[in-house]
């Protein structure tokens, strides 16, 4: 598993339904991500939605968002389809970086192909 980049987000979006949110059979399938709450799983698709919908690359070419896009809040208000504020979306962040989903540096949010 590794970070998504330019080639691998752009599969991503390729092969991705206009109707559909990327939320891959691993975080379900495996116990790796038994202990992640499917809320907190709800987050990850949100965020990896936003990183389809606007990504920014750094020098090495791995795809981020910025942690404070309203984007974010936005997409997992439409997924979870119930109230998300910042605080709630700041303790789904906490979980993803716990459970290696997600790695924060500085303000920018790099999501893990779990593919």
């Amino acid at each position: 598993m590794e970070l998504f980049n330019k080639e691998t987000l752009e599969l991503l979006i390729k092969n991705m339904d206009d109707n559909s949110y990327y939320l891959p059979r691993r975080l379900f399938a495996t116990n790796y991500f038994a202990n992640v709450r499917l809320e907190t799983k709800l987050a990850y698709a949100a965020i990896a939605e936003t990183l389809m919908q606007s990504p920014h690359y750094d020098k090495n070419g791995v795809a981020y968002v910025k942690i404070d896009n309203p984007e974010i809040i936005h997409n997992l208000k439409k997924i979870a389809n119930k109230d998300v504020d910042k605080q709630k979306i700041n303790t789904y962040f906490d979980e993803l970086k716990e459970a290696g989903l997600i790695e924060v540096e500085g303000m920018n949010i790099k999501v893990l192909n779990v593919d």
